[in-house]
């Protein structure tokens, strides 16, 4: 049995790297389904709400691009800082941190 303990813990690490790389894929994969989804709507809705209130096609049109395209920039980044924050919470700061109220600065009364 013993001489198996090295593939023992070889597959393990293995599959702790496997599922790293499926989680990594999946959080891309969301992230461009959510983004792709988001440029479409807003595309269409300031496009048509553009096209609808100036009365040109073109000028909705490219309306519709610019304001979709900027959308999908903003989720996708949001989406991205939010999982790293969620990777590596800050510590609190607290009184543990904080300064006493004596010391070299303080005079006391």
């Amino acid at each position: 049995m013993e001489r198996y303990s090295g593939l023992v813990v070889h597959l393990q690490q293995r599959w702790e790297f496997v599922a790293k790389g499926e989680k990594m894929i999946a959080r891309i994969v969301g992230n461009m389904i959510l983004s792709v989804t988001v440029f479409v709507v807003v595309t269409l809705m300031v496009g048509l709400g553009v096209s609808w209130w100036s009365g040109g096609l073109l000028s909705g049109a490219v309306a519709g691009l610019i304001c979709g395209l900027a959308a999908a920039l903003v989720v996708g980044a949001v989406r991205i800082t939010m999982g790293r924050a969620a990777e590596h919470p800050r510590e609190r700061q607290g009184d543990e941190n904080e300064r006493s109220g004596r010391g070299p600065d303080r005079e006391e009364k």
